[in-house]
């Protein structure tokens, strides 16, 4: 939820390209863990780890992560894998989100912003923490005092509290339930794929990933980082909901 343009660790530039899959660059931007809500400083030190490291290792993490995003999407588009307004009512359901988490959220993360507003206003930390944000345990001190520094300005906190609305958590919250829906019908057609072949489900869906990452092109572009399995990017689908 929090957006901002920030330079990687170790003095890395936000633009440096990490992986290229089919036209889509990834960027430092988009896994560096500077932009993370929680202090890794703290969690080293807590778990007596070097900083670069354990902060190489989420990197890592956010990289497949999105690896395995744009081949999902690559493949739920190949295969004209669709969602109906039937499949995100069931989604909503299981999942307990609607109008009033939409609020809920919105007041939470727009709290968040406006208070980091204050100190840069001039109102001290701690202060402002104490009133704003410990009586509602959204956040702990020291996750608060990264998030205002995330905020980098009064100005990025203005801009972060304008995104802040129920139609903004609407918007992303469905657009995640459609994504999440469209990978389990996925993973049902690869499932019976397999059940119509002479392979087993997870031979034939490693093939299938092997397959579509040859045809769009994927590749590593720094060396600090390694190529996900692409075993990684199937799982046992969910049974079918029956109406």
């Amino acid at each position: 939820m929090i957006a901002l343009a920030l330079p990687g660790a170790g003095g890395r530039h936000g633009t440096d390209p990490v992986a290229q899959v089919g036209k889509r660059t990834i960027t430092m931007r988009e896994i560096s863990c500077e932009l993370m809500s929680d202090d890794l400083d703290a969690i080293a030190a807590n778990q007596h780890r070097d900083r670069d490291i354990l902060c190489l290792e989420r990197e890592q993490l956010r990289l497949d992560s999105l690896i395995a995003e744009e081949l999902h999407d690559v493949a739920i588009n190949k295969l004209a894998i669709t969602v109906s307004k039937e499949d995100l009512a069931d989604d909503s359901v299981f999942h307990h989100y609607g109008e009033a988490e939409f609020v809920r959220l919105a007041e939470q993360y727009g709290r968040l912003g406006r208070a980091a507003l204050l100190v840069y206003s001039g109102e001290d930390l701690h202060t402002v923490y104490a009133r704003e944000i410990h009586v509602s345990a959204i956040q702990s001190k020291e996750q608060f005092r990264h998030f205002v520094a995330l905020m980098q300005s009064g100005d990025g906190a203005k801009r972060f509290i304008e995104y802040q609305t129920p139609e903004h958590f609407r918007d992303q919250i469905t657009s995640d339930a459609r994504r999440r829906v469209a990978r389990d019908k996925l993973m049902r057609f690869l499932s019976e794929a397999a059940g119509k072949s002479d392979l087993t489900y997870e031979a034939y869906s490693e093939k299938f990933w092997r397959d579509l990452a040859a045809q769009v092109g994927l590749e590593i572009l720094d060396t600090r980082y390694r190529l996900m399995s692409l075993k990684g990017l199937s799982w046992q689908p969910k049974q079918l909901n029956t109406r």
